[in-house]
C-alpha cells in the first residue's frame, strides 16, 4: 500500500470537492458507495525512482503505453527515469495513473510516460494528473510545460489550454505533436 511509502515526498489530497469520475452509472447502489468510498481515498503525490511506487508506475506504463503497440518498455527509457519528478494518483491500495516530470531547463519541464488505468480512463484521473503536475511544476519554479502528446490524445491537451505546435512526428510507432502551455 503506497500511502505508507516511507520514500513519499509530498501528498496532495483531493477529496474536497472530488466529483464522481465515471461518466456510466453505475449498475446498482453498492457500486455506488464503492466508488463514492474509493473517490474519498483518491490522492495525488510525487514518489521516488526505485520506489514500490516506481515499480508500479513502470508496469502501468508498459501495459497501457507499450504492450497495445507490440513493444516493451526499453532499459534506456526507465534509466531516463533518474532524472525526473515522478507524479502519480492513488486510491488507498492502486496506482492509478501516472505521469513523468522531466526538467530541460531551468524554466522548462517536460511531461512524458503518462499513462492511466483503461478501466479509469475518462473519468478525470488524467485531468487531476495535470493539473497537479503543473501545480508541481510552479513550486519547483518551472513557467513552460511541453509534451510530445500522441494526435489522440491532443484534445485532452488543449482542452487543459495546451496549444498543439509544429509537425506531427512518428514516435514508437504512433503520431505525435508537440504541445506547450505557459504556467503564468
Amino acid at each position: 500500500m503506497f500511502a505508507d511509502d516511507p520514500e513519499q515526498i509530498s501528498e496532495q489530497s483531493v477529496t474536497r470537492g472530488w466529483q464522481r469520475l465515471s461518466a456510466m452509472s453505475p449498475t446498482s447502489s453498492e457500486d455506488a458507495q464503492r466508488r463514492n468510498r474509493q473517490d474519498a481515498e483518491v490522492s495525488l503525490r510525487e514518489f521516488m525512482c526505485g520506489s514500490a511506487a516506481h515499480r508500479e508506475a513502470l508496469r502501468l506504463r508498459d501495459a497501457v503505453l507499450r504492450k497495445p503497440l507490440g513493444l516493451k518498455l526499453q532499459d534506456q527509457e526507465i534509466a531516463a527515469d533518474r532524472g525526473c519528478f515522478h507524479l502519480g494518483c492513488f486510491d488507498s491500495r492502486t496506482l492509478l495513473g501516472v505521469l513523468l516530470l522531466m526538467p530541460l531547463s531551468t524554466d522548462t519541464a517536460r511531461m512524458r510516460q503518462v499513462a492511466v488505468r483503461p478501466e479509469y480512463q475518462r473519468r478525470g484521473i488524467g485531468g487531476k494528473l495535470l493539473l497537479f503536475a503543473e501545480s508541481f511544476a510552479r513550486e519547483k519554479g518551472y513557467a513552460v510545460l511541453l509534451a510530445h502528446a500522441r494526435t489522440s490524445a491532443l484534445r485532452f491537451y488543449e482542452r487543459a489550454g495546451y496549444v498543439a505546435t509544429g509537425e506531427k512526428v512518428l514516435e514508437k510507432t504512433v503520431e505525435h505533436q508537440l504541445v506547450i502551455k505557459h504556467l503564468s
